[in-house]
């Protein structure tokens, strides 16, 4: 059986991070049938960019790493890119 890969975008790991309405639960329940859940480098760089301007930058930058350690963080590779999604 194939495993389901969630690849998830900034705004949903801010959303999976603050817990914002039912998205940290689907998350969890997807977890819960063995789907892997993550996020990819360039979505990382972005996050950080962005707390650079926060008004609580640390707080969230601390936040932000303890969330990178539950979901997986996939590599972005040119060389790869298009064997991930053929057209």
């Amino acid at each position: 059986m194939a495993v389901i890969r969630y690849l998830l975008d900034s705004n949903a790991v801010t959303a999976f991070i603050n817990r914002r309405s039912v998205f940290a639960e689907r998350v969890r329940d997807a977890r819960r049938r063995g789907a892997r859940i993550g996020t990819c480098e360039p979505v990382v760089a972005e996050l950080f960019y962005g707390l650079e301007f926060s008004l609580s930058r640390d707080e969230n930058k601390i936040r932000l790493r303890h969330a990178l350690t539950q979901i997986k963080c996939w590599p972005f590779d040119l060389l790869r890119t298009g064997s991930h999604s053929p057209l």
